[in-house]
């Protein structure tokens, strides 16, 4: 008897139905050589590392969960869902493998893929896009459709599929993890994004930091002279601090106190301390420090 998979699914495009009549619904035995990868995998790539450790796995407590394939012809399956425990159990030497067979066209193929990466949480967020993007293109699939299959909010949607707007390079950047995703969002239709980006690998910024180096960069650095101090981390042409022995003397004494870079502006309309934390736990130590002096 055949059963239906994936209620959600069913909804938007139609019953995905798992094809396994003479087994009562049950996983049957595949040979291993008749099953194939397909195209539909969002994944850059499987590494030999995280391979072995699904080889020692699986040869310790055998395939756990069945892989689910789809019927090409006969003595002939693409992979859904399960490459990984597939090539692990090729490696071992096993001829016949725990599998699902399901009967779905190829949007369907693509659409469970996917899911499946999700799933699994390791598709990087260029690729998701793309997926995405083939998807509205080739299926014609809705934002709103694509935000029921895959359960993101259609904010996420959209925000991961302006990543697809930015430059090759910086593409590839948010590919090999260079960049985040909470990072690259806040590229997207910038002119200067890739002076930007260079600045979030170099320095390892967070999304916060990121966020406050876009603020300061797009607000002009006021022309008074005394209120003009030197950041690294600013965009444009850096400016000597004022020459003020007073706040010298002041802003050494603190950073001696702290062991963190400090500076001090003196201006007319009162006073300006920046203390450059380039890490959590810099930060961490100075509001210690703080807390316990007020105590």
């Amino acid at each position: 008897m055949a059963k239906k998979l994936g209620r959600g699914l069913a909804a938007l495009f139609g019953d995905i139905i798992i094809d396994n009549d003479n087994t009562n619904n049950s996983p049957i035995l595949i040979d291993i050589d008749y099953i194939y990868p397909n195209d539909y995998n969002y994944r850059d790539s499987i590494t030999d590392d995280n391979i072995q450790e699904l080889v020692d796995s699986i040869s310790m407590h055998g395939i756990i969960q069945p892989i689910v394939i789809k019927k090409i012809e006969d003595n002939k399956y693409i992979i859904i869902s399960g490459e990984r425990r597939w090539r692990a159990a090729k490696l071992i030497g096993i001829s016949k493998i725990q599998s699902i067979i399901i009967n779905t066209d190829n949007k369907e193929c693509r659409i469970l893929a996917l899911i499946d990466n999700y799933n699994r949480l390791n598709i990087n967020p260029i690729n998701e896009a793309l997926a995405i993007q083939y998807l509205i293109d080739n299926y014609k699939c809705s934002i709103n459709d694509i935000s029921i299959m895959i359960c993101k909010k259609k904010s996420y949607i959209n925000n991961i599929l302006g990543l697809l707007t930015l430059s090759n390079g910086i593409q590839q950047f948010i590919k090999d993890g260079l960049i985040s995703y909470e990072n690259a969002i806040q590229l997207i239709g910038l002119e200067n994004a890739e002076e930007i980006a260079n600045l979030i690998i170099k320095g390892k910024l967070s999304s916060s930091q990121t966020a406050m180096l876009l603020k300061k960069s797009s607000n002009p650095i006021s022309n008074n002279k005394e209120e003009k101090i030197y950041n690294s981390n600013i965009i444009g042409t850096p400016i000597l601090p004022v020459k003020d022995e007073e706040s010298e003397e002041i802003a050494n004494r603190i950073e001696k106190a702290i062991n963190i870079p400090t500076k001090l502006v003196i201006t007319k309309s009162g006073g300006k301390l920046t203390i450059l934390c380039k890490t959590y736990e810099e930060l961490d130590k100075v509001v210690n420090k703080l807390i316990n002096n007020n105590d």
